[in-house]
């Protein structure tokens, strides 16, 4: 089912209780005896319309869509494997900052024009600053990017690309786009799911879980390895591992996670050594002349 107009009168309250759209309702809701209003008061979510719905949508049309707009997945998500594994969240993180540098030279730009509006106007509802003021300006660029949309999907605008003319509305009411999206409460809720590790007494094994997290944290290494390159200084009695657990990030030398910024100077890891009680860090720089292996010590609690 698609829903290809932008400029019908949005449902109401009113028009809800009053039953208009017959096609709509099969019945009486009991959810009505809040006295709370059956439209208004529910926004549409910024994670499942917009990151889950479009832009998912999107980038499934570019890899697997009809061939005058399929580009190909090599092309559009190569740059995943240099993402840090703390951005968790890939399509949120894809439209608002890094789809606007990976596609500059790898679609069509009439496509990249397509997905600049989206970018642009998800930006704005997104910003506690801009959102007051460009709140109206964000309404236009996202019909626009409806009906572009439709002309270039062979309209494809199904219920997910339609919300998004109504998507400036809500953020109106409950600025700005985050305050009113499902990424606190799913966050949280995968938090609690890696907490249990069997399905009898869940309750227990999460608050065992919570009370063992009050412990001091103690930097861990993982993944064990043996083909890392060594520092002239540790000669013996080491052990070497491909991942470091600090206690609000990691390294590793894995390519999204081996960048690290140390006094204003980018390093590369390329391993990680415990010696006893020290953990020592072997990067390389490519902003010092000539390059080298350099080794930052980190002594653990």
């Amino acid at each position: 089912m698609t829903f290809p107009e932008v400029d019908d009168a949005p449902r109401t309250d009113a028009m809800f209780d009053e039953m208009i759209d017959e096609e709509h309702h099969r019945g009486d809701s009991i959810l009505r005896q809040l006295k709370v209003g059956m439209v208004s008061p529910f926004p549409l979510d910024f994670m499942h319309l917009v990151c889950l719905g479009i832009m998912r949508r999107i980038l499934l049309l570019w890899m697997k869509g009809p061939l005058p707009t399929r580009i190909g997945g090599q092309q559009i998500m190569s740059f995943i494997c240099f993402m840090p594994r703390e951005f968790a969240r890939t399509l949120q993180t894809f439209l608002l900052y890094t789809g606007l540098f990976a596609l500059k030279i790898k679609i069509p730009d009439a496509l990249y024009s397509n997905f600049l509006l989206l970018h642009a106007s998800v930006t704005i509802l997104c910003s506690q600053s801009m959102c007051p003021q460009y709140c109206d300006y964000a309404e236009q660029l996202l019909v626009l990017f409806v009906q572009h949309f439709s002309s270039m999907y062979d309209n494809m605008v199904v219920c997910n690309v339609h919300g998004l003319n109504h998507l400036a509305n809500d953020v109106k009411k409950f600025v700005p786009l985050q305050n009113f999206s499902a990424f606190p409460f799913e966050n949280y809720l995968n938090t609690i799911k890696r907490l249990i590790r069997k399905p009898k007494c869940p309750l227990q094994q999460v608050i065992r879980r919570l009370s063992e997290k009050k412990v001091q944290f103690k930097r861990v290494c993982k993944m064990e390895h043996f083909s890392g390159p060594l520092h002239s200084n540790i000669l013996s009695g080491f052990r070497q591992f491909k991942e470091l657990y600090m206690d609000t990030f990691m390294i590793s030398v894995n390519k999204g996670d081996k960048a690290i910024l140390v006094d204003q100077h980018i390093f590369l890891i390329k391993n990680n050594i415990a010696v006893d009680d020290i953990i020592s860090v072997v990067c390389q720089s490519f902003l010092l002349k000539p390059l080298s292996f350099n080794i930052l010590r980190i002594l653990s609690s």
